[in-house]
């Protein structure tokens, strides 16, 4: 047999047999059945066939398609078509992403911060490492304020999204400074799955003159971008999502700016008189510009020139257009910034809501990102995982909005004096009362250990009803265990306890009430804004006539603030009154369960849609969708004209006016809770009527309270007796209230066999 060459190609299958013997004959199957889709072969009709044999079995679960020596390429963004320098340039040239960048920056910078134990219960701001952490984040760096710090790595993250940290360590290996390095200097490399490489390998390299200068670990080095994307090596910054319009606006600036600097077109165009030569029409304008050059005021006054002139204005293009709001609108969205400073606006309240919305939306996904990098610094760097990084509630910027909401969280109980005083800033009060916590009505304050006292025993008694009374002489109140009469009961079949008017709101009322509060608060600043140039439009009529013109120039679109919340909490207190009502009629007549059971209905739990379609529908009643209609917008337009009538009719001042007109009842809290107690209580009912009818009751009875001051509207709806329950009662309501502070219900039944 010849001998063949070391070098030489052969088809020997010498080698390929022996690792195959190796294999084994079950080995081979099983490498054979990977590759192979079961039940797939050619005598399938129209067989997709058998898939391609893989060519790299071990480049399972790489990350992406990365470039064939892609850490061979050292400079940053070298395979993209925006480099990091071009990124910075477009920041730093367009203004309106400038501004946006810097706002953002001005924001999170502004922000209140703290660190504390993870469980918030164990928090101890006298702890020496919490001490620590803190001393240390004043300065992250030891050069720079925890605000100078902040603010270069937001730009970092704005611009390029390249956040670069690099933790130094003293000789015991115990970190103390975090600095901010240069992100479009670093490359970050891969391994073979096109992951970052885990330690002692390389994860970064920094690229310094263009030359590879120095590796790092990933325990070297925080290469920390907020929006990676698994396709990339590099983050992808908000200007480099709009870079088009970043574009587009720098044009637009560069042509408005030459619109001051540069043109080829004059102002106007003028014609001489005929026959006029070149050297007569040179001496004229030579006479004209030394006329008019460097005279302000000439400029601006009717010149006339020879016989045959003739005047030709040309006009430009607008330097300012609907395309520039655009363009706003973008960069704005992009950086989750309300653009209310760069675009009209048609109302107060929508650039409120706006505002709002944009610190909201804008700052918490910042917000939440920083925290995460501190909590790594604070928990894995410093060594305290115990601790974590917190921002702090900022208190309201304007002084009126944090007046409202402090006051509004001390009525319902949240706060005591002192808590409000702690807000504000101001030392505390030595005394009891300013640390009790109290529910403040217009009936005056109820302390909250009273409540909840108040509610025990309710449900106490609710537990361990008393003993029947014995039965006395039919018609005469038996008597009470303390030997007094029973009060009266209220007439009608059912007893049903009648509330004071004044009673603690729920928090649903309060829900309803806060937010009218709020929304009347928007109507009322407009309402004294427009109120000198609505008056001097209105000026020389009669006093009814102006106030009038005033009433109908206000914006009363605010009241929409109050409309979700109102809806929300009609429809549970009307979804609730459905299911209470449900409950007790069963209780009375335990046939409607079976037959609700038969109907796949859980009466326990049962919420009528139409008592929740009601309140949907009263929402929409009381404030409209746009604010120009309803009947809160009717009343509030009405109570305007009257106070303004009246405060003309007595020759006031228009600052006399403005303060009347702020003060009065139509925007005071009493109108707020009147409003939210009604509402509720009218939800209630509603609910009720919806849950009788729908379990199968037919008639109804309007049931007066045992107060006193009952009114004939509600005196003539309990003489007409049991109605059927589709019949509507002599007010025309089909259930109650009739009016505000109306304290009547109603009792349900099936018609009675006699009947």
């Amino acid at each position: 047999m010849p001998k063949i060459p070391p070098n030489a190609r052969t088809t020997s299958l010498t080698q390929t047999v022996a690792q195959a013997r190796q294999t084994g004959f079950l080995g081979r199957l099983g490498q054979a059945v990977r590759y192979a889709i079961a039940g797939v072969t050619p005598d399938v009709w129209f067989s997709p066939d058998q898939p391609m044999i893989p060519v790299a079995p071990q480049a399972a679960g790489r990350q992406f398609d990365y470039p064939v020596g892609a850490n061979l390429f050292y400079t940053p963004r070298g395979s993209e078509l925006t480099s990091f320098e071009q990124l910075r340039m477009l920041a730093d040239n367009c203004d309106l992403v400038r501004m946006a960048i810097e706002t953002r920056k001005d924001q999170l910078a502004g922000l209140n911060w703290m660190v504390g134990n993870v469980d918030p219960d164990k928090d101890a701001p006298d702890d020496p490492q919490t001490k620590a952490v803190v001393d240390i984040l004043r300065r992250p760096d030891g050069l720079h304020s925890w605000q100078e710090w902040l603010r270069m790595l937001v730009e970092e993250l704005l611009v390029i999204d390249a956040p670069t940290i690099y933790p130094r360590k003293r000789k015991n290996g115990a970190h103390y400074a975090f600095e901010i390095l240069d992100g479009a200097l670093i490359k970050p490399l891969v391994d073979a799955q096109g992951r970052s490489p885990l330690p002692p390998s390389p994860a970064y390299q920094q690229v310094i003159k263009g030359l590879p200068a120095v590796d790092y670990t990933r325990d070297e080095l925080l290469y920390i971008p907020r929006n990676p994307r698994v396709h990339k090596f590099y983050g992808f910054s908000p200007v480099e999502q709009i870079i088009l319009t970043v574009n587009i606006a720098l044009r637009r600036s560069v042509s408005q700016l030459q619109y001051f600097t540069e043109g080829t077109i004059p102002g106007a165009f003028a014609n001489v008189p005929a026959g006029w030569t070149p050297q007569q029409i040179e001496q004229f304008q030579e006479y004209w510009d030394t006329l008019i050059e460097g005279n302000q005021a000439r400029k601006r006054q009717v010149i006339f020139g020879p016989d045959g002139s003739k005047m030709t204005m040309m006009r430009d293009a607008p330097l300012q257009d609907s395309f520039d709001e655009w363009l706003a609108r973008i960069v704005c969205f992009c950086f989750s910034l309300p653009p209310t400073a760069f675009v009209k606006q048609m109302n107060r309240a929508t650039a409120q809501q706006q505002q709002e919305s944009g610190l909201q939306e804008g700052l918490g996904p910042f917000k939440s990102w920083v925290k995460s990098v501190m909590d790594h610094l604070i928990q894995d760097r410093l060594g305290q995982p115990q601790l974590e990084f917190r921002w702090q509630d900022q208190a309201p910027v304007d002084p009126q909005i944090q007046a409202t909401v402090l006051t509004s969280y001390q009525k319902q109980g949240n706060y005591s004096v002192n808590d409000v005083r702690a807000k504000l800033g101001e030392d505390p009060i030595n005394e009891d009362w300013a640390n009790a916590y109290v529910i403040i009505t217009a009936s005056g304050a109820t302390p909250l250990e009273d409540l909840i006292a108040q509610s025990k025993l309710k449900t106490e008694q609710a537990a361990n009803p008393p003993e029947p009374a014995p039965p006395g002489k039919p018609g005469a109140p038996a008597p009470a265990p303390d030997g007094t009469a029973k009060p009266k009961p209220l007439p009608g079949d059912t007893e049903k306890l009648a509330k004071s008017i004044d009673e603690p709101l729920d928090a649903h009322g309060e829900a309803i009430k806060a937010a009218m509060l709020t929304a009347l608060s928007v109507v009322r600043d407009d309402a004294v804004a427009r109120l000198t140039k609505a008056e001097k439009a209105a000026d020389g009529s009669k006093s009814q006539t102006k106030a009038d013109a005033i009433a109908a120039a206000v914006d009363y679109s605010g009241l929409t603030l109050a409309f979700d919340d109102t809806q929300n909490a009609l429809q549970a207190v009307a979804a609730d009154g459905s299911r209470t009502e449900v409950a007790k009629l069963v209780a009375e007549m335990p046939d409607i369960a079976a037959d609700l059971e038969a109907r796949g209905i859980d009466f326990m739990n049962h919420e009528d849609p139409n008592a929740i379609k009601w309140a949907s529908t009263r929402a929409a009643d009381l404030i409209s969708s746009d604010g120009d209609g309803g009947m809160l917008v009717d009343a509030t337009r009405n109570m305007i004209r009257a106070t303004i009538a009246q405060a003309l009719e007595d020759g006031q001042t228009l600052d006399e006016l403005a303060d009347k007109l702020a003060d009065s009842y139509a925007f005071s809290e009493a109108r707020s809770e009147l409003i939210a107690r009604t509402e509720v209580r009218n939800a209630r009912e509603q609910g009720a009527y919806f849950g009788a009818k729908g379990v199968g009751m037919e008639q109804k009875k309007w049931l007066l309270s045992n107060d006193e001051g009952i009114c004939p509207v509600c005196e003539a709806n309990a003489a007409q007796g049991y109605i059927p329950i589709t019949k509507r009662f002599s007010s025309g309501d089909q259930a109650p209230l009739a009016h505000p502070r109306c304290l009547c219900v109603a009792a349900y039944r099936r018609k009675p066999k006699e009947d």
